[in-house]
């Protein structure tokens, strides 16, 4: 970790655990953890179309309204070129507008393409929220622009936790007892996707659905279906990068 980097950790004590998280990383093991062409390789290997995506989970590929796509462009143009990118937007906004989700959760929110797309899909349903958990951008002085593609009119269901995912994703499951629907995009190490797996898991109910962006970067995701026998309930597409999604199995 560079010494201005470390300076801004230490000037953030809440960010502290996430400090020693990484720090520690450096003295793993990273073997059999998977590069980004080997967990490429397997991506591809059992990979389907988006458009089977679609059709597995009985949606559309219906357009997020117009008035709304007219103010998320004008903020995406300006903002910072350095922050992240939309993901499957239309996914979210589909699924959750179809199955009538109420408790989505969210880890990775950038410019809040996703965050825009689930509030959106979640319509007028009295109750319905989203919960979403962020880690500031060390140095880059980019808070401000966290979310800012998130209209105004849908901010009153919005939640939106400044911390990293250790934090974070505890406090969030602290605001919800079950979740829908559980979209992951922060922490894109081995070690964070299996931290937020094993703790977000047993919250979600049955039939609802995690979703995983960039999952070529490392073996985690096929380690996760692999070892808790979920190969019949997921699926793996690419849209610019590699996304895998795992339904919850209905209990028995």
């Amino acid at each position: 970790m560079r010494a201005d980097t470390f300076l801004w950790y230490l000037r953030r004590p809440k960010f502290y655990s996430y400090m020693i998280e990484e720090i520690s990383r450096k003295f793993r093991s990273i073997e059999n953890l998977g590069d980004r062409s080997s967990a490429g390789v397997w991506c591809e290997s059992v990979s389907v179309t988006r458009n089977d995506v679609f059709s597995w989970l009985g949606i559309t590929d219906n357009s997020v309204p117009r008035e709304i796509m007219e103010f998320v462009e004008k903020r995406d143009e300006a903002a910072p070129t350095a922050m992240g990118g939309a993901g499957d937007y239309r996914l979210l906004y589909n699924l959750v507008a179809s199955r009538g989700y109420l408790n989505c959760l969210e880890s990775g929110v950038s410019k809040g393409w996703t965050s825009m797309a689930i509030l959106a899909g979640l319509g007028d349903a009295p109750k319905g929220r989203l919960v979403s958990v962020d880690m500031p951008y060390p140095k880059l002085g980019l808070e401000s622009w966290v979310g800012c593609c998130v209209p105004d009119s849908l901010i009153h269901r919005w939640t939106l936790i400044r911390e990293p995912d250790r934090n974070g994703l505890r406090r969030s499951l602290d605001l919800m007892s079950l979740v829908d629907l559980f979209h992951y995009d922060s922490d894109k190490s081995y070690w964070g996707r299996k931290f937020a797996f094993e703790l977000v898991w047993d919250r979600i109910n049955p039939g609802g659905y995690l979703i995983m962006d960039n999952i070529s970067d490392n073996f985690a995701f096929r380690d996760i279906v692999t070892s808790n026998r979920l190969k019949d309930h997921m699926k793996v597409y690419k849209n610019g990068s590699w996304v895998g999604l795992i339904q919850k199995p209905e209990s028995p």
